[in-house]
């Protein structure tokens, strides 16, 4: 043990110098990691703001193509929407002109009927004068008959008291 002791402080002594710039180099080393490490780490932080930058202008364009898509979205909507109130605005005014339609067909019924009620008085009427031109024909005749009648009659008589008269 003794003598290892010996040989071991033999060795730092002689060792001793050669460690004294080992430990310069170890120093230089240390800084120089420590300023790699430093280095690294600005790096790092570098990296991380740049990745952090990068990430904020992917949100802010993925925002903005979600606001794009969502105008788009809104005026195709608003399209459908304009579209379709201009549709029902369409069938209502076709309803009206149906409607519309309706009550003159209803008007032009009624007015029918009004001129046939016409029509049919002026047949009664017709019918009714061909009536008394038949009438009249036949009192007409009745009256010729009857006058006829009576003048064969009367010439009957003349002739009777022609033949019963004293003249003959």
């Amino acid at each position: 043990m003794k003598k290892s002791l010996i040989i071991l402080l033999t060795g730092c002594a002689v060792v001793s110098p050669a460690f004294a710039d080992l430990g310069s180099d170890i120093s230089a080393v240390a800084a120089a990691e420590s300023s790699g490490q430093q280095a690294e780490a600005r790096a790092a932080a570098k990296a991380r703001a740049a990745a952090q930058a990068a990430a904020k202008a992917r949100a802010a364009a993925q925002a903005e193509i979600r606001r794009k898509q969502e105008a788009i979205e809104q005026r195709e909507y608003d399209n459908q929407i304009a579209d379709k109130k201009r549709d029902q605005s369409y069938e209502d005014e076709l309803r009206q002109l149906e409607i519309e339609e309706r009550k003159l067909e209803l008007a032009r019924k009624k007015a029918r009927v009004n001129r046939e009620n016409d029509f049919i008085e002026q047949e009664l009427k017709r019918e009714s004068a061909k009536t008394d031109v038949i009438q009249s024909g036949a009192d007409s005749a009745r009256n010729l008959s009857s006058g006829s009648k009576t003048l064969m009659e009367k010439e009957g008589e003349a002739k009777v008291k022609k033949e019963s008269g004293f003249f003959k």
